[in-house]
């Protein structure tokens, strides 16, 4: 997909602020998974559990198809894995990523506690803190290991802290 890096982390971890900032300093163009997907007419009354993962990729691929432009560079904000109908975490499909060719694999890591904080304060609904850290830890595994498969750097953003990736976008 051109000149894309992807930017992955549990909702909650602060990838949309990541990606703001990188664009700040770099040409890149931030792009939501949400947003090329019209994630609301895709989740159930308005919650985050998603009816068939596969489907749901496949339409961003298609989607993604139509927005990218030639010669222009993307940070695409997306997930690694998502919550089922059973609210099972489940990985997005390896495909996909093969698919999307990213330049750069990044997951964002945040402190649980601030993440649950965060999306109780959005959602105005409580979370588990025990599934709120499963989900990270299988982001961040999972990550790690796509990146490994489609030969591309891999990076753990914490604490806001991008010097080493924002160096190899510039």
């Amino acid at each position: 997909m051109n000149d894309l890096i992807f930017v992955g982390g549990i909702h909650g971890s602060g990838k949309g602020t990541i990606c703001k900032n990188l664009c700040l300093e770099t040409d890149y163009i931030h792009i939501t998974a949400s947003e090329i997907l019209k994630w609301e007419e895709l989740t159930c009354r308005g919650n985050k559990l998603v009816k068939s993962i596969t489907k749901t990729q496949n339409r961003l691929l298609y989607r993604l198809n139509q927005v990218i432009e030639k010669d222009k560079k993307y940070l695409l904000d997306g997930h690694f894995c998502l919550l089922n109908m059973e609210s099972v975490i489940t990985p997005i499909p390896e495909q996909t990523f093969a698919e999307i060719a990213p330049k750069h694999i990044v997951v964002v890591y945040e402190e649980p506690f601030t993440i649950k904080e965060r999306v109780e304060k959005r959602d105005k609904k409580p979370y588990c803190l025990e599934m709120l850290i499963k989900m990270q830890e299988f982001e961040i595994r999972y990550s790690k290991e796509i990146a490994c498969k489609l030969g591309v750097k891999h990076f753990v953003i914490t604490n806001n802290n991008f010097t080493k990736l924002l160096d190899y976008m510039k």
